[in-house]
């Protein structure tokens, strides 16, 4: 990508949806929310922080211990309800078959996002730089409108000016593990 904010970039996210395709998504979203959240935990930070970390490894550990605790329920604890640990491995294998491709989908929706944020600050950027260039000149209106836009950066710039300053690269999002 190109990271030179002195031109106006290409349009890499020109594929737009149509606002009924905006909407879909928008109900699609609500539906799923609508229908998993009643249904979902919501840990704290700090209960986040006790779960297993899961791995590939772990994973076949699991798997291979409820096989032995189905054909010798004898050898683990009495306490054990084979049904209820079968049932825990199965709410894990369907939420994985949510979380994975959501997850996947929202890394890429919040690449899109900085791109189309980037593109369209960039051209902001532009805009500005093209109307104090115009002020120079004295072309009429061009003052105002810098003037205006320099409001927006009051008490960022170096001391004395009201220069842009560029915006710190954004974080990126925690993964599920990380939160």
């Amino acid at each position: 990508m190109n990271n030179d904010t002195t031109k106006i970039p290409g349009y890499r996210l020109s594929r737009i949806l149509t606002p009924e395709q905006v909407q879909g998504v928008r109900e699609r979203w609500q539906w799923i929310s609508d229908t998993l959240s009643p249904t979902l935990e919501v840990l704290t930070a700090e209960e986040r922080k006790s779960k297993m970390r899961i791995s590939a490894k772990l994973e076949i550990f699991s798997d291979e211990s409820l096989q032995f605790a189905k054909e010798r329920p004898d050898v683990g604890p009495a306490c054990l309800v084979v049904d209820d640990f079968q049932a825990d491995g199965e709410s894990a294998d369907m939420l994985a078959s949510f979380f994975r491709p959501m997850f996947e989908l929202g890394q890429q929706l919040q690449d899109n996002f900085l791109i189309a944020r980037d593109n369209y600050c960039s051209t902001a950027r532009a805009y500005y730089a093209s109307a104090k260039e115009n002020a120079k000149r004295k072309r009429p209106g061009a003052q105002q409108i810098v003037d205006r836009l320099a409001k927006a950066f009051e008490g960022q710039g170096a001391k004395g000016t009201n220069e842009p300053v560029p915006a710190p690269n954004p974080a990126p999002a925690p993964t599920n593990s990380e939160q």
